[in-house]
């Protein structure tokens, strides 16, 4: 139970850094943003796989307006921010996504505090949070079936 708790207030309060850090140039870094600048060049500013850059891929992007229908109705949170990531997480390799030529955006986002171990462990969170922006902007915009 202490753990827990411990985790809890931990997890809170790199939130809550994060989102101070994440707003300390004065601008509101959002999912939809986040998404324009990253992701709409190949999966399209609607999500539907259809970005100028999709035609230069060997597998065309998803169409991500649809991950909640591809399973079960139910948006896939957990292997969505995996995927984006694109780093090895809780022991499994989620590197096969780069094979259609997706970035690993975990580390692009990670190193872009710096190297040093503060810069990392700033980098870190900043990843995680702008990763997870990115995911609630996908599970707003999927299709109703």
């Amino acid at each position: 139970m202490k753990k827990q708790l411990v985790f809890g207030l931990s997890a809170l309060l790199l939130t809550i850094a994060t989102s101070l850090a994440l707003a300390d140039d004065g601008e509101t870094i959002t999912g939809q943003k986040e998404f324009t600048e990253y992701c709409a060049a190949c999966h399209g500013v609607d999500g539907k796989g259809n970005g100028p850059k999709s035609l230069e891929t060997d597998k065309p992007p998803r169409d991500l307006t649809r991950l909640s229908r591809a399973n079960g109705g139910k948006f896939p949170y957990s292997r969505v921010r995996s995927v984006i990531d694109g780093r090895v997480a809780e022991g499994k390799d989620n590197s096969a996504h780069m094979r259609g030529g997706m970035p690993v955006w975990g580390d692009v986002f990670a190193s872009e505090k710096g190297s040093s171990a503060a810069g990392q462990l700033h980098g870190e969170a900043v990843a995680k949070m702008r990763i997870l922006n990115i995911v609630d902007y996908l599970a707003a915009i999927q299709e109703e079936e």
